[in-house]
């Protein structure tokens, strides 16, 4: 909901008070005001839910928190309606709105009075969400057509690519078997990629194979000295994931980690916990090197990861000690 949107709403409350006042003949400044502070307590308990509270139970799943706030936003309201009428018109017309507001029964008979407006509140919380949702869906399938569009103007033709690494990787075998298996690595790693573009999800297990690859070329480039524990459960091999997440991850870690020392590889796991792949990354700092890991890369990972899967995702990641942490969990159903 837009602002305006808000504003009409409530507009449109403290006209249906004033109309209702108009046909019962009881209309003066008197009645008017409280008809707008029935309508500004009404916000007031509207507002305690709708932009903060719904969000953490619904998005975050912090259950916890309604039976905590529901007391709150009735509280809002009492209070609210109890200032604006019994202290403010009274101040302003002399009058208040009950009789003896200042005690018990004040407020038992205005518990029940917040509650359709917190309901409200609900709904209009979940069509905002809602719309969210379908912008960001519309915004991503943009972001993908550009970014197919992109791919195809700047294509070389892939079956001349290949074509051309496998006649190099032919030519040097015998000279360089570890320079020719390298270009294989390479080619392998570019034809999966190539093979993913404009897929929705890819099978973790391609993704795997992308990173072996990954790490088989970084080892040759560094003389062996490009250590990576890769520990993936058998029946997380399965599940499903944005292509090239897992890459880009870990081109993040090769580029920024300090890899060298075996006994501190770069660490890559994944498994599956009830409805959820859970990855995690874990590196080494590389010494007298500000670790940029945090920079533009997560980021654009981040945004990414937010246009897919919306909310119903987990990115984590900071330093701890010496080391640099990542932690992603998606959904898989």
């Amino acid at each position: 909901m837009k602002k305006y949107h808000h504003l009409l709403a409530w507009l449109s409350l403290l006209l249906f008070y004033v109309v209702e006042d108009l046909i019962d003949g009881d209309y003066d400044l008197h009645g008017f005001l409280l008809s707008l502070s029935y309508a500004m307590a009404f916000a007031a308990a509207f507002y305690v839910f709708y932009p903060f509270v719904w969000n953490k139970v619904i998005n975050e799943k912090k259950w916890w928190i309604l039976p905590l706030f529901l007391p709150i936003g009735i509280a809002a309201f009492v209070f609210s309606r109890l200032l604006l009428q019994e202290v403010v018109v009274k101040a302003l017309t002399g009058i208040g709105n009950y009789r003896d507001p200042w005690q018990w029964n004040y407020i038992w008979d205005n518990v029940y009075r917040p509650i359709p407006i917190i309901l409200i509140s609900l709904v209009a919380w979940l069509i905002r969400r809602q719309n969210r949702l379908e912008a960001d869906r519309l915004k991503l399938a943009g972001e993908k057509t550009e970014a197919e569009l992109s791919f195809l103007r700047g294509q070389v033709n892939p079956h001349f690519l290949f074509n051309s690494l496998g006649f190099v990787q032919s030519r040097i075998y015998e000279a360089d078997p570890e320079a020719a298996e390298m270009v294989m690595q390479l080619s392998s790693i570019l034809r999966r990629a190539l093979e993913q573009e404009g897929v929705d999800k890819v099978e973790l297990k391609e993704e795997v194979k992308l990173l072996k690859d990954m790490h088989g070329i970084m080892k040759k480039r560094f003389n062996g000295d490009c250590h990576l524990d890769i520990h993936v459960e058998e029946d997380s091999l399965n599940a499903r994931i944005e292509p090239l997440i897992l890459i880009s991850l870990a081109e993040n870690m090769f580029k920024h980690g300090d890899l060298r020392d075996p006994k501190f590889p770069g660490e890559v796991s994944a498994q599956l916990r009830a409805a959820n792949l859970e990855l995690s990354f874990r590196n080494r700092i590389m010494k007298g090197k500000p670790h940029m890991g945090s920079g533009i890369g997560l980021t654009n990972i981040h945004r990414r990861l937010e246009l897919v899967y919306a909310d119903n995702y987990r990115f984590d990641y900071g330093i701890e000690r010496d080391f640099f942490l990542v932690k992603l969990q998606i959904p898989q159903s």
